[in-house]
């Protein structure tokens, strides 16, 4: 049998938190279910926000990536705490900034990523802890990458790099 606990945590409006990490169909389907229900349930009807698309990304990966070798190549669930940090990040992004692209990762962890329409990409990784790692490339063949605490100063740094990736201008940050 498969239960979906459904709670209002870190200002998420709701938390996904499987009871069982069930991997036959019937668990799966319940799962998926329950992830549609909620999306129904707490889509807006006029004026949607565009975070609301990205809350609804996060919750649509968070399900279909919440069980062992979910890829088929040995991956370990996403981390719900991974799915808040990155929910937490992209909410509180200037306007300016366009949402980004959710992608599972095989270790767990939750990344945003930023295309531009010059070849350009950025992205953040997000995990369990308050460390997160990043990396871009550039329309200039110009790279970044690092392993950093996501503390305000950083988070300006990253907003660069996003506004970089998706314009093709060279950023300020040294």
């Amino acid at each position: 049998m498969s239960t979906l606990a459904i709670s209002g945590k870190y200002d998420f409006s709701f938390d996904f938190n499987p009871r069982t990490k069930g991997i036959s169909n019937p668990a799966r389907d319940t799962a998926n279910a329950a992830a549609s229900a909620l999306a129904h349930f707490t889509k807006t009807i006029v004026n949607k926000d565009p975070r609301e698309k990205l809350k609804e990304d996060l919750i649509a990966v968070l399900m279909e990536c919440n069980q062992n070798n979910w890829n088929g190549y040995d991956s370990i669930p996403i981390n719900p705490n991974a799915l808040l940090r990155a929910w937490d990040y992209a909410r509180n992004l200037p306007k300016e900034i366009p949402i980004p692209e959710v992608t599972p990762e095989p270790d767990g962890e939750m990344a945003l990523e930023w295309y531009g329409k010059d070849g350009s990409v950025f992205s953040i990784s997000f995990g369990e802890s308050d460390t997160i790692s990043y990396a871009g490339l550039f329309s200039d063949k110009t790279k970044t990458y690092g392993v950093e605490r996501l503390d305000s100063e950083n988070k300006k740094i990253l907003e660069e790099f996003i506004t970089r990736a998706l314009s093709g201008k060279r950023s300020t940050t040294k």
